[in-house]
Formats: structure tokens, C-alpha cells, sequence
């Protein structure tokens, strides 16, 4: 495991996404914004999906025309989810955002114009299981829930029963991010964030505010948890300001294998569900799934102490670990 020198410079460059995936997105993103339209997707919905399937062309395919055809692709199938959703769930994806914030004052959550006025009471809630499932299947990019979540957290509004910022946590359960933690904590200690969504109309702050309810959550939870760590794929536009905002800091590197099955991404745990194995090279030589013909950045992995010793000590790492492919695939 590679150890890299954590400078300022070295930072900014960790959140940036892969050049030719945001070249094509970003220099094509009033097409995306008409696919959305014509295809009724929420604006802003198209643009992870599409991030993480354009990999799955040589860079010679990528053009205007491909991105076309891929969102497309992709925004139908995107619709008919969409479309299959209860009434209340289709509300909540087209509401319009307005300036808001979160605003935490005398022990209670609020919605809060950004003048300080306050607008509506928030509660932080645990989600129930099958609510937090059904977020993850339909509405999160990745589509798919994990059936290890341990805590379906997220903050409600007044008299709504959808939470409009959700989180979901597991425990650690792979080896090559346990040898990568900065200090060694058992991983029955180190709680994972496998997902995370807001609504569209989400206030400005709504999921930094969320992570650091959940920071609460957790750093007063009678398992006495040490850590929370969670990935950030910068491939998908992601800049990361949520987390920052919350007090996560870098600490790791792992590779990223974009892996597709009849043309779509799936992850890791998919293929061992379906398959039962995580060995990719056997599942593409038997013709079971694709992988992504373009390079694409690592996965930033960031952490976040939940005592005030372990927070001083992430807030210092000077290097962070470079997980190679071998150590991944093998953990």
C-alpha cells in the first residue's frame, strides 16, 4: 500500500472527476437538460447515470452523438422508475429548490429562509428499513439496496413521512479499507455510509446538516462505534463540499472498476448475489459482464472521527493510502 504526501495541491486534485467524462457532460449539458425534459427525469437526475455508463466506450466513441444516445438509453428506463412511483414520491422529485437552509437553535432543527426567518420544523429520525430500501432501489444512482444496512437515518419536515435527506450505514466489512485506515480500529468499529440522497428542493446545507446529525447519532451510540468512513466517486460531478462541510476528511485511494451487466452498472456485491463471485476477470471471460474502456479517477475514500482524539487525529493525516488492484480485488 502506496503512501501519498496529502499538500493543498494534492487535495483540490483528489475531488476532481475524470477529465473527458466531465468534458463530455458539462460541454454537452444543455442536451442533458433537454433529454430530462423530454424524458420527465428531475433536472440534474441524468447526469450520475450518464457519468457512470460513459465509461463504458473508448474515447474515440465519445461525442455528442453518443452522449445523446446513452441518455437517452438511460432516461427511459430512469422514466418508467419514475413514472412507477407513488403520487407523494413524484411530488417530492419535481418540487422546485428555493434558497434555504438548515438552521440548528436551541436544541431543535429548522428550515430557515437565509435571512435566519424560520419556515418549518425538522425532525431527525431513524428511517424505517423498508422506506430506507426502497430510497436506495429507486431513487439512489446506484439502484441497488445493501442488504447489510445496519441504520436508515434522515431528516423529515413537518407532517411529511418522506425523509428529504436520507443516509444509510453498514459496517466495515472489506479488508483493503480496514489495512487502509489511518490508525487501527476493529472493523466491528468502523461504520461505513453506503448511500445518501436529497431531494432536489433540499436546503443548501441539508446534507452536510444531516451527516453531522448523524455524527451525533452515532458518537452517543452505546456501541461505542470509533470511526464513520464513506466513498466519494469525484468521476460523477461530485465535488464533495457535503462532506467537507461536515468534517470528513481524506484518508485513502482505491481503484474504481466500472462493472456492466446488459449494459448497466452494477457493483462488487451485485455480482456475488447474482454469481457468486467477485472474481471479474473470470465473470468477463464468461461473457457475464463488461467493464469500462476509459481510465477513470480513483475513489476518494474520507473519514470522520467520532471522538474528539480520533477527529484530531484525521484532521492531521499528512499522507494518505494508495489501495492497489490487487488489494482490492483480494479484499
Amino acid at each position: 500500500m502506496k503512501k501519498i504526501e496529502l499538500t493543498d495541491s494534492k487535495k483540490e486534485e483528489l475531488f476532481c472527476p475524470t477529465p473527458i467524462i466531465e468534458k463530455m457532460i458539462v460541454s454537452n449539458s444543455d442536451l442533458v437538460h433537454e433529454i430530462e425534459e423530454e424524458y420527465k427525469i428531475p433536472d440534474g437526475y441524468l447526469i450520475p447515470h450518464l457519468a457512470i455508463h460513459l465509461p463504458r466506450f473508448n474515447k474515440e466513441e465519445l461525442d455528442k452523438e453518443k452522449v445523446a444516445s446513452e441518455g437517452r438509453r438511460l432516461a427511459k428506463e430512469l422514466s418508467k422508475i419514475y413514472n412507477s412511483l407513488g403520487k407523494r414520491w413524484r411530488k417530492l422529485l419535481v418540487k422546485k429548490k428555493r434558497d434555504t437552509k438548515i438552521k440548528f437553535e436551541d436544541g431543535e432543527i429548522y428550515i430557515a429562509d437565509d435571512d435566519g426567518n424560520i419556515l418549518k420544523e425538522v425532525s431527525f429520525e431513524k428511517v424505517p428499513s423498508d422506506m430506507g430500501n426502497f430510497i436506495q432501489n429507486k431513487l439512489h444512482y446506484i439502484q441497488k439496496a445493501r442488504s447489510d444496512t445496519k441504520f436508515h437515518l434522515g431528516f423529515y419536515s413537518e407532517s411529511e413521512k418522506i425523509p428529504f435527506a436520507y443516509a444509510s450505514f453498514s459496517i466495515l466489512d472489506r479488508d483493503y479499507l480496514e489495512k487502509g485506515l489511518p490508525e487501527k480500529v476493529p472493523s466491528e468499529k468502523v461504520l461505513v455510509m453506503t448511500r445518501a440522497f436529497g431531494f432536489n428542493f433540499i436546503p443548501h446545507n441539508g446534507m452536510s446538516a444531516l451527516f453531522h446529525c448523524c455524527y451525533k447519532f452515532f458518537r452517543d451510540h452505546p456501541e461505542n462505534y470509533d470511526v464513520i468512513i464513506t466513498a466519494l466517486n469525484p468521476n460523477l460531478l461530485f465535488k464533495g463540499s457535503i462532506f467537507k462541510g461536515a468534517s470528513y476528511f481524506p484518508f485513502a485511494l482505491s481503484p474504481l472498476q466500472l462493472i456492466y451487466h446488459k449494459g448497466n452498472y452494477v457493483t462488487r456485491r451485485f455480482c456475488r448475489e447474482k454469481f457468486g463471485t467477485e472474481d471479474l476477470a473470470k465473470l468477463e471471460a464468461e461473457s457475464k459482464i463488461t467493464r469500462a474502456k476509459i481510465k477513470t479517477k480513483d475513489i476518494l475514500w474520507l473519514i470522520r472521527g467520532l471522538s474528539s482524539r480520533k477527529q484530531e487525529n484525521v484532521r492531521n493525516i499528512a499522507h494518505i493510502n494508495k489501495i492497489t488492484e490487487g488489494e482490492y480485488l483480494n479484499g
